[in-house]
């Protein structure tokens, strides 16, 4: 009986061989695929691909429009606890350059809601959902009425499903107040009415949905926050975000974000915007709760160049820093929040060991736009899903 290595009994059984395979990352089974018929066969299959992104990875890079040459940048977090931000050469949607003034709308667990202008038809917006790891997209019809959209959100949880829905929000003849939801759904590719009008505050910005825990969430910086559960298609009122006191005059919204399961609001204070609280919320929705309490202070000590020389009577800030993301990570040690600076710099602040690092490397070149705020970066995470 010939003597079989170890190499030669897996790849002899299909079963252990997609266990194996389902355990490593989407980038990694992409580099696989050519190493032989049969891998390419597993990877690429739609069933495989479905159940490796049932296991949502964590954040593992993020993607950032930037301003000075109005391109998309990628960069991937490496090393040990993800502690550096590489930039990664990024080839950001091969057909755009068949598109105008393309815009990423919204980060989804791996896809990407954006929308664009063809240069061959007029300025009508078209939307489309991608992939940035497989490179796929797919274009989403419009919708049948002439009504003007306000908010396009994308919905996507490949734990539960491996169809997303598209959440779009028109405005009503009634009042300015009075809304409409309409569904697209990527199972049937058709648009369908879903609620026929509800009233939301005039200042809701359904532009910047969040969706997490099966719903799609809408920040009010002065009203009512409200949710949309797509499972039972309903709107709901969110709990109101405890503060310091002063009204919403005095408080801002940095970040208002998903990342890792949990849905995040990080806030600043006007007179003492060092002072960074980032609240989450509870997944029962009985309240928002503080998770973390920052206190930035010293970040002028090791990085100077945050010190505004010129102070707006306005605005009032000091300070010129921004909250582009949180990285919450399996181990709450390793879990951070990720900050840009002037000069292009990126730090991180690490909760648990109250400790700035620069993720950015020395080299010029690796330096990102310093006008970045959060509506300007998009989380990435690693997924096949099939769109």
């Amino acid at each position: 009986m010939p003597f079989l290595s170890s190499a030669d009994i897996i790849a002899g059984d299909e079963y252990l061989l997609t266990e194996i395979l389902l355990r490593l990352p989407a980038q990694t089974l992409l580099k696989f695929k050519p190493v032989c018929k049969h891998w390419n066969f597993i990877i690429s299959s739609p069933h495989f691909a479905h159940h490796h992104s049932r296991q949502i990875p964590p954040i593992s890079g993020m993607i950032f429009y930037s301003w000075s040459n109005s391109k998309f940048e990628f960069a991937r977090f490496s090393g040990a606890g993800g502690h550096k931000l590489l930039k990664t050469s990024f080839t950001f949607l091969p057909f755009a350059n068949d598109l105008l003034d393309v815009r990423i709308l919204q980060s989804c667990n791996g896809l990407l809601l954006c929308s664009s202008v063809q240069k061959s038809t007029s300025d009508l917006r078209n939307y489309f959902v991608y992939n940035p790891t497989t490179g796929k997209s797919s274009t989403i019809p419009p919708m049948p009425s002439d009504s003007k959209s306000v908010g396009m959100n994308l919905a996507f949880d490949p734990s539960k499903s491996p169809h997303y829905s598209i959440i779009s929000i028109t405005g009503s003849t009634i009042s300015p107040l009075h809304h409409q939801i309409n569904i697209f759904g990527s199972a049937s590719r058709n648009w369908r009415i879903c609620i026929g009008q509800f009233i939301a505050p005039f200042d809701l910005v359904f532009s910047n949905g969040v969706y997490w825990n099966r719903a799609v969430h809408w920040i009010s910086p002065t009203g009512t926050s409200l949710c949309f559960d797509t499972d039972k298609e309903r709107i709901a009122e969110m709990p109101g975000v405890p503060h310091n006191g002063g009204g919403w005059s005095a408080r801002k919204c940095r970040l208002f974000q998903e990342t890792n399961g949990h849905l995040h609001l990080v806030e600043v204070y006007r007179g003492c915007e060092t002072e960074v609280k980032v609240f989450e919320m509870e997944r029962d929705y009985s309240n928002w709760f503080l998770k973390y309490s920052v206190d930035l202070n010293g970040i002028a000590r090791y990085y100077p160049e945050v010190i505004k020389r010129y102070v707006d009577p306005c605005d009032g800030i000091f300070y010129a820093f921004r909250v582009i993301c949180l990285c919450r990570r399996e181990n709450e040690e390793d879990s951070s929040m990720v900050i840009s600076i002037p000069g292009g710099k990126i730090i991180a602040y690490n909760f648990m060991h109250n400790k700035f690092t620069e993720i950015t490397s020395d080299n010029h070149s690796n330096e990102f736009s310093p006008k970045m705020e959060w509506l300007d970066v998009y989380p990435y995470v690693e997924t096949l899903a099939c769109i």
